[in-house]
Parts: structure tokens; sequence; C-alpha cells
């Protein structure tokens, strides 16, 4: 009788997280696409991503009546904590080395980059000199803040994730399907999660690539499966025993961890030929992967650095 109850209450939260999150993306597109309101767009994807959490409340408090498991105790050795920190970094170096090793013609610096993100309305030079930078001062100051400043101040909003996927739905995946099916099984469910985004606006990767809308939504299913493995194997590293199954402390470094992808592509952007800035839609405000052009055919017919990096990772795996 438990067990059913519990499978129950495991299939209501899949409904909750999805049902809640796919409302909250499909009235946020909306809005942007109908009304140009990318407030709202913007907002309807921050409760987006608090739905996971809010299904594991609904799920334990209201439908199993029993404690949520999430506690603010700190744990863990620092060697995680770093890792989570700084392997993203490392992560997409290595990631940009191998994609620019295989595309060099796509390595530029011209600083088209610069030019893009204030409109193209003057040439490079001229705005370094106007905004007395060089190419060399915007990497670093845009490195050293992706590195040091953006995890801590874009944890926050990957709580909800954070707690509803690794906290709560990975430890049932693995014991029903084992470890590398549930993992699998973890990232595939992410990446659908993210689906009406990427349909209704680009998320991600934009509209115009080679094999667009679909080639997207699976290369995106790659990438979270690698992201929710690497997650996942800190989420454990840091279990301890006797501790209870969803632990809100324990998944902070996660949060740290995968609010670093986002900032660390912009040192990237820069030098990527075409550049994903240039004519970018509205739709990618707010998206955590490069934006790219919608008219712009050429320049999206590769994979970026962050599905390369994804793709050496799971290759690792096997």
């Amino acid at each position: 009788m438990y067990d059913s109850k519990r499978k129950t209450g495991f299939g209501l939260y899949f409904l909750f997280a999805f049902g809640m999150a796919w409302l909250c993306q499909v009235g946020g597109c909306i809005a942007l696409l109908q009304q140009n309101n990318a407030v709202l767009y913007q907002l309807a994807l921050i409760v987006t991503m608090f739905c996971p959490l809010l299904a594991v409340l609904l799920v334990q408090k209201a439908f199993l009546r029993q404690p949520t498991g999430i506690g603010w105790k700190v744990q863990g050795k620092r060697r995680f904590w770093l890792a989570a920190w700084f392997g993203p970094a490392v992560l997409t170096l290595l990631g940009a080395v191998l994609y620019f090793a295989v595309f060099p013609s796509r390595l530029d610096f011209s600083g088209s980059w610069l030019v893009a993100a204030y409109g193209g309305e003057m040439d490079a030079q001229t705005l370094r000199s106007q905004l007395g930078v060089s190419t060399l001062g915007y990497l670093l100051q845009n490195g050293l803040f992706a590195v040091l400043l953006a995890p801590a101040i874009n944890m926050f909003p990957a709580l909800g994730e954070e707690v509803g996927w690794r906290g709560y739905m990975m430890p049932r995946l693995k014991e029903q399907f084992g470890l590398l099916n549930g993992r699998l099984l973890g990232g595939v469910v992410w990446g659908i999660w993210h689906w009406p985004l990427m349909l209704l606006v680009g998320y991600e990767y934009g509209t115009d690539y080679l094999g667009a809308p679909l080639l997207g939504l699976v290369v995106w299913c790659v990438v979270c499966f690698a992201l929710n493995t690497l997650l996942d194997i800190l989420y454990e590293k840091r279990r301890a025993s006797g501790c209870l199954p969803l632990r809100t402390a324990r998944s902070m470094p996660l949060q740290h961890c995968r609010r670093c992808w986002s900032p660390l592509q912009m040192p990237i952007i820069m030098y990527w030929d075409p550049c994903p800035l240039a004519d970018r839609r509205a739709a990618d405000v707010g998206s955590s992967g490069l934006a790219d052009p919608a008219g712009d055919e050429a320049g999206r017919k590769e994979l970026n650095p962050k599905a390369t990096a994804a793709a050496l990772f799971v290759r690792r795996l096997f």
C-alpha cells in the first residue's frame, strides 16, 4: 500500500513539475511574442525554475503527508564545493579549445562581439576607444565575474530546480532504474522540461540552425544528461550517512556549479565568428545558452562550445 502510494506520489511530482512549468513557459512566450513583454517573460522563467520545488512540497506535504526532508544544515568537504565552483570554468575552457580546434575559422579576434553587443552602429576600434576597454581587459573582467561572483548571485534561482531534480527525482530514479539508466533518464527528463521554450522562442539554440528545431531538442537532452550526471556525482559525494533524502544545503554546491555555465560563455562568445550576439532575438533574453542570430544561417551549423564540452563528457562516461 505504501509503495503504491509512493509511486503515485512520484508520478504526481512529474505531473506538477511539468504542468506548472509548461504553463509558465507558454504564458511567458506568449507575452514575449505577442506583446513584446520581456519583463513578463523573465518573470515567467523565474517562476518556472521553482516549479520542481513546489511539486515536491505538494507531493510530500499534501499527498503523502510526510516531511519534505528539506533543511539548511551545511554539509560536505571543501573539495566538493571547490569542484562545484571552479569545475564549470575548466570544462567550459576545454569545450572551447576543442570547438575552436575543430572549427578554427570560427575564432575571431576582430571584436565583432563588441560591435554586435552595441547594435552595430560603430566599428570595433571606435567602440574600444569610447568605452576605454581593450579586448583582453574585457575578457578578464567577464572571466573574473563569471568565475568569482556569478555563481554566488545565480545560485538562488537555481534552488527550485536543484531541490526538485537532484534532491528528489534522482534518488528515486536511480533506485528504480539503476545508476546509469537513472542518470540518463533524469537528463532526458530535465531536457524535455525545457522543450516548450525551445520550440516557441528558440531558447538555448535559436531557430535557425542545421536540423532545427528537432536536432536542438536532441542535443539539449545530451547536454542535460552530461550536466545531470556531473551534478548528481557532486550530490552523491556530499551525501552523509543518516541524512534525510532531500537536503537543500546539500544542493547548494550544485546550484553554484549549475549557475556557473551561463556567465562563463560570454568570454567564449567574444571570439566566436560569426558573433552569436548579432541580430539577437528578444527571446534569447534570460536564456542560459548562447544566443544565435535569427538570420545568420552560416553561423549556426555547428554545435556550440557548451554542447561540445557535454559531448566530450558523455564520451568519457562510456
